[in-house]
């Protein structure tokens, strides 16, 4: 995937746009009443990523049963990744209302890879002879 290709599902956007996304996921054309190869279906390899070893064998039991469409597993692959990056969302959201929290956190990091590359960059410059 690449976002320059414009097949990327955006993990932060808003639910019915990702659904929108995973929606024009190119499938197979098979009849809904007839079994789905499981293997190369671009919407099982997506889901696959987010899902245990028992989840994958129920989704690919699905696709071996028939009576489904790629459509349903559209559907399927769309609420797994929105449950999976729930919590994601959610910690974004929050420091996108708390942005002095967000600067005190950068300033904190900050400080602390000073403090360790100080004595580095001293010893580089006393080194190579640069003064600052």
């Amino acid at each position: 995937m690449s976002k320059s290709y414009g097949n990327t599902i955006p993990i932060f956007s808003e639910e019915k746009m990702q659904s929108k996304i995973i929606k024009k996921i190119v499938t197979e054309a098979v009849p809904m009443e007839d079994p789905k190869e499981f293997e190369g279906c671009n919407v099982y390899n997506i889901a696959k990523l987010f899902l245990d070893y028992e989840e994958r064998s129920a989704l690919q039991e699905r696709y071996k049963k028939g009576g489904e469409g790629h459509g349903h597993f559209k559907l399927y692959t769309h609420d797994v990744i929105w449950e999976y990056f729930k919590p994601y969302r959610e910690r974004r959201e929050y420091y996108e209302a708390h942005q002095d929290e967000v600067r005190d956190i950068l300033k904190a990091g900050a400080a602390k890879a000073s403090a360790v590359a100080q004595p580095i960059i001293e010893k580089v410059r006393s080194a190579t002879g640069i003064k600052y």
